[in-house]
């Protein structure tokens, strides 16, 4: 759960690619009910998503470090009427870092214990592209960690899944 990048470079990095976004293509319903894909920001991982209705979707994620971490993550999200094409949305989540005791770095030290839990505010857009079973993703997510100590988070990522079924 860490800050890889300053508030002001996230906001741009975002608003950027939601003005990027619209001029690709317009499709506003789902295409399939669950994906699979990519998320690259902080953190950098894999992620998968199922739709439970037309508005409201869960989404997971591990990301990894070998010699420092684990994170996994899930987000219960609510989606919002697709605006050019791209449909916002927010949601509630946690997420759980998993430390390998090697260079345990800002969230742990040598008297913390090998984990941390935190929860996650997701706030996003997903533009389906038309016609194809794929979906391109952007996401800003404030947090706050409550394990191993209270301490505030930001993370943020665009991403792309490919939609199952």
């Amino acid at each position: 759960m860490g800050f890889c990048m300053g508030f002001r470079q996230a906001w741009i990095c975002f608003f950027f690619t939601l003005l990027l976004i619209p001029g690709l293509g317009v499709q506003a319903s789902v295409p399939r009910n669950k994906g699979v894909g990519v998320v690259l920001g902080e953190p950098t991982g894999l992620t998968a998503k199922f739709w439970n209705s037309q508005d409201r979707a869960v989404d997971a994620g591990i990301a990894f470090s070998f010699d420092r971490f684990v994170f996994l993550y899930s987000d219960y999200l609510f989606h919002f009427k697709s605006i050019s094409g791209i449909r916002p949305y927010a949601g509630i989540g946690g997420g759980l870092l998993i430390s390998s005791g090697n260079k345990k770095g800002r969230y742990f030290d040598e008297q913390d214990g090998a984990f941390g839990l935190g929860v996650r505010i997701p706030l996003g857009a997903e533009w389906f592209i038309p016609d194809a079973p794929f979906g391109i993703f952007a996401e800003l997510v404030p947090g706050i960690g409550l394990v191993p100590g209270t301490y505030g988070f930001f993370q943020g990522g665009v991403g792309a899944r490919f939609y199952l079924e």
